[in-house]
């Protein structure tokens, strides 16, 4: 997985923003433009950061990664706010993403990886991966 500048992100950025938006979690409330204005200001701002995985020079997926401390515990975690497969990803693949992420979050002493999914697929790699799925992430439009 490769970390793309900041430079790369501004240089790409209507193709990297078409993928976050396909892969927004349910949490993201602000619409449209305004919505991808944050994330791209999160992402050139060091808040957020951008990820790509690539083999024989096609890209697979894209990743939006940021950290943040609990307010309560003061745990500071990794959360995956957006992952996007440009084409299917096999088993062995996810594997490798979510390996990669978990050793981002030990290097930097993170408390814990934190990510949601709807792909029924996904949530099994990531079960056997050693992920908590026994929660079930809720939320209502107020």
């Amino acid at each position: 997985m490769v970390k793309l500048s900041t430079e790369q992100v501004h240089k790409d950025w209507e193709a990297i923003s078409e993928a976050i938006e396909k892969a927004l979690p349910p949490t993201v409330s602000s619409k449209g433009e305004l919505r991808m204005h944050n994330i791209y200001k999160a992402i050139m701002g060091g808040i957020a950061e951008c990820w790509l995985l690539v083999n024989n020079e096609e890209t697979w997926l894209l990743g939006v990664l940021y950290s943040a401390k609990d307010g309560l515990t003061e745990d500071t975690n990794l959360y995956i706010f957006a992952l996007y497969g440009y084409k299917p990803i096999s088993t062995s693949l996810w594997v490798l993403i979510f390996s990669k992420i978990k050793e981002k979050a030990i290097q930097l002493g993170y408390k814990r990886v934190i990510g949601y999914s709807s792909a029924k697929g996904v949530v099994q790699i990531a079960e056997t991966l050693g992920f908590d799925v026994s929660y079930t992430f809720m939320f209502m439009e107020v």
